[in-house]
């Protein structure tokens, strides 16, 4: 016998509405109920405009009622209804008296304020359930997670803000449920800082888990293992990234709540791990089946991160860059453009991509250059995983377009990042800004990308290094290059590897002789 699903449950609360006479005391719960469903089924948009009837319907609990403009604030957030979700959740905050900063650079400095009190504070708290605790507390402390989920992807250092807003409010509180829930989101807003801050997003996840044990939701769990992996992506660690996630994925399917906000985030970074982890055959599988889902479900938010960045390999590998180009146009004609979200540099992070597959980084090389003070205006350059993602792809443009100059300034600044996959990084730039030293370059980088288990970049330098040396060697290398883009279903290999390890200007990645 299947297992029932929310979106079944949605719509048998629909039907037990329809048949309930207007004036009935039983549809506010009712109506409460279809909205919860939809939003466990992933459909933000449709359980927003539920909780914002539910309130319209007899029989309301004032506890209740207070509660569905938050929720249907956060859905709009969470399912990318962005500008919408704003003005909801700034009036929510509003009669909070909290405010949201009108800006990321605004939010810098109640970010930096709060760290300071929380380190002065520290973690220790005097335990009390829900019920002891002032509701006017517990609605505060939910309004910041709902405005930290539903801008963490979207407008980082806003949502990072009101994060640590949360834990404090949390901690106050004493509710085992929230500060444990606060304790993993705190732990994926540090790690943002990168590898000098894993040390402390590892103690707050241990401390999170102490505690979910001792709760024992398997909400809670899966929300866990999904900030565990978001902290291990962070800081470069892509292998633990893809086991963690698989199991918030298994906690949120236990649960049913395979389609929720958290488990399709928790997809989102598997998909981004496979990509470094180069097992793009398994990228390009799933990709398909999880926009179709999204699309069904009206989930702005997976569309649009499931098309754009680093997804949109998946049709590169299959040899269709106009396609490739094509869905990131559609994607984001469909996305908010008011402000600079994530979103706007993924799409960037593509059209470079493209370029670099296609031969012509000239126009992505200009697209990423009138952007870059927009990644410093918003606070993403903040996050070390895009500092070091954005600059690689700034020095590999400039090298294929013929601008060394700005490939050197790219290269002075990825040296400063003191970690190993950023330095594998620097190998390659180095490797075609010094030809004399090329193939010493990139000998050095595919070792430190095979430590990261970054096989798709170790690949893509072989093939490079292939076509640098003697005949015999070289031909060796770019065979084994080969043999692996194809057991990955790659099917222009020395396209793909001129993504992440171009040419010189004006030359061509070919393969050496002796095939």
């Amino acid at each position: 016998m299947p297992r029932p699903t929310f979106a079944r449950a949605a719509g048998l609360y629909r039907r037990a509405l329809e048949l309930l006479p207007l004036d009935d005391q039983r549809r506010f719960d009712l109506a409460v109920s279809l909205a919860d469903s939809l939003a466990n089924a992933g459909q933000g948009k449709d359980a927003a405009e539920a909780y914002s009837r539910a309130a319209k319907e007899p029989g309301a609990v004032a506890a209740v009622l207070e509660e569905l403009p938050r929720l249907s604030a956060e859905q709009l957030l969470v399912s990318g209804h962005v500008d919408e979700g704003l003005a909801a959740i700034s009036s929510v905050l509003s009669r909070m008296n909290m405010t949201l900063a009108k800006t990321p650079s605004r939010a810098v400095g109640a970010l930096l304020f709060r760290r300071v009190h929380l380190a002065l504070r520290g973690l220790s708290f005097d335990e009390r359930q829900a019920a002891d605790v002032g509701a006017s507390m517990l609605r505060r402390i939910d309004a910041c997670w709902s405005v930290s989920v539903g801008l963490g992807m979207i407008d980082t250092i806003r949502g990072a803000s009101f994060q640590t807003r949360q834990l404090l409010l949390a901690l106050d509180a004493g509710e085992p449920w929230r500060i444990s829930r606060a304790l993993a989101a705190e732990a994926a807003f540090v790690a943002t800082e990168g590898k000098g801050t894993e040390k402390k997003a590892r103690a707050l996840i241990m401390r999170s888990r102490a505690i979910c044990e001792r709760v024992g939701d398997a909400r809670l769990r899966g929300l866990l293992a999904f900030c565990e992996g978001l902290t291990r992506f962070l800081v470069g660690d892509f292998r633990e990234t893809k086991a963690r996630v698989a199991e918030a994925e298994t906690s949120f399917r236990e649960a049913g709540l395979e389609v929720s906000w958290e488990a399709a985030s928790s997809r989102l970074f598997s998909i981004w791990s496979l990509f470094y982890l180069g097992e793009i055959s398994e990228l390009s599988r799933r990709i398909p089946v999880l926009v179709r889902e999204a699309q069904s479900r009206g989930d702005r938010y997976a569309v649009t991160s499931l098309t754009v960045g680093l997804a949109n390999v998946s049709l590169l590998a299959a040899g269709e860059p106009d396609r490739a180009r094509a869905a990131v146009s559609a994607a984001m004609a469909g996305w908010p453009s008011k402000s600079f979200h994530f979103q706007h540099y993924w799409a960037v992070l593509s059209e470079g991509l493209i370029g670099l597959y296609e031969g012509k980084p000239g126009p992505a090389l200009d697209k990423l250059l009138s952007v870059w003070r927009d990644l410093d205006r918003t606070m993403l350059m903040r996050i070390q995983n895009v500092r070091i993602e954005a600059l690689s792809l700034k020095g590999r443009l400039a090298l294929a377009a013929g601008r060394q100059d700005l490939a050197r300034e790219a290269l002075r600044q990825l040296s400063k990042e003191r970690v190993g996959w950023a330095r594998a990084q620097t190998k390659v730039l180095e490797a075609l800004l010094e030809p004399s030293r090329a193939m010493t370059c990139l000998s050095e980088a595919i070792p430190l990308f095979d430590q990261h288990g970054m096989r798709l970049f170790a690949a893509a330098a072989r093939l490079r290094l292939g076509t640098l040396q003697p005949p015999e060697l070289g031909a060796a290398n770019v065979r084994a290059a080969r043999a692996w883009f194809e057991t990955q279903d790659v099917k222009e290999p020395e396209a793909f590897a001129r993504m992440l390890v171009p040419a010189l200007h004006g030359q061509k990645l070919i393969a050496a002789s002796g095939d």
